[in-house]
């Protein structure tokens, strides 16, 4: 059984939808009352209602907005890191093997190349400290443990996405940046690729990510073309806080090689990710 921590998240409802392509029986947690499985963070342990039939857990719950841990590193902290070790903790104790869900955060912006699964980690923000404790953390607990770091998971409900549309929408050009990079995955590969690794039941750290990368202005000239929009209503802008190329990716190569993965490009994640939104935007 996997127990799915975070349910309502988006990537714990893609995780969901995964599983049940798979024929994995699944169960999740939520902050929501009345709940089944009720887990908030943010509460004392004693509150949460946790399964002991999980052989199993993905953590996909925590605060990741990476402003607010800025300017609260410390209340970010109990929940991104004591909370949840304590949560794994628990867990680990009734017999359930954990997966954490990271990301690039755990690096410096400015790296020369991307990083591998062996690189020591360099977090230049507080979210990124957070998550490199608890990496630590939770691997020290059980060597069957997992961190599965990723890159940015794209889809059509994306904040920057919903904004650039509605200005099309009414006519008018966007700015993306040409220095700042993101190398996107669809929640399709993020989903199906996480439960193949599950299901080689091994431990460690393991990167999820597409072969290369791509600026925000290469990514809102792509979503333009694929809604029809003219590519002249996108403007090339400099961002405040320009990073690497490399510093967006991860190298996958050894997750690929060890549980067989065919990793797809920037432009295929993309397609996928938005497969489902091709619907022209109508310019008034």
């Amino acid at each position: 059984m996997l127990l799915i921590v975070g349910i309502d998240s988006l990537l714990g409802t893609a995780l969901a939808r995964s599983a049940n392509l798979y024929g994995m029986p699944w169960q999740g947690t939520s902050r929501r009352m009345g709940c089944k499985w009720r887990v908030d963070l943010s509460e004392s342990p004693e509150k949460w209602q946790l399964p002991h039939d999980s052989k199993t857990a993905i953590i996909c719950a925590g605060i990741t907005n990476i402003s607010l841990c800025e300017n609260n590193p410390e209340s970010t902290r109990l929940v991104n890191v004591d909370a949840t070790y304590e949560l794994a903790s628990r867990l680990n104790a009734n017999g359930c093997r954990v997966a954490l869900l990271s990301s690039t955060q755990v690096f410096d912006p400015h790296l020369s190349a991307p990083p591998e699964e062996s690189s020591v980690p360099s977090p230049f923000n507080q979210y990124g400290r957070q998550k490199v404790q608890l990496e630590r953390d939770i691997l020290s607990l059980a060597p069957e443990n997992l961190v599965i770091r990723l890159t940015k998971v794209v889809h059509g409900n994306m904040p920057l996405v919903q904004g650039w549309k509605q200005r099309w929408g009414r006519g008018e050009p966007v700015d993306a940046y040409l220095d700042y990079y993101l190398a996107p995955i669809s929640q399709d590969f993020f989903a199906s690729s996480t439960m193949d690794i599950l299901e080689a039941e091994t431990g460690g750290v393991f990167h999820l990510g597409p072969m290369d990368v791509i600026s925000y202005y290469e990514f809102a000239k792509w979503l333009a073309g694929f809604w029809n929009i003219s590519v002249e209503l996108v403007n090339p802008a400099h961002s405040p806080t320009p990073h690497s190329p490399q510093s967006a990716m991860l190298d996958c190569r050894h997750s690929a090689h060890s549980i067989g993965l065919s990793i797809p490009t920037a432009y295929e994640s993309l397609a996928s990710a938005f497969a489902c939104t091709a619907t022209p935007i109508l310019v008034s």
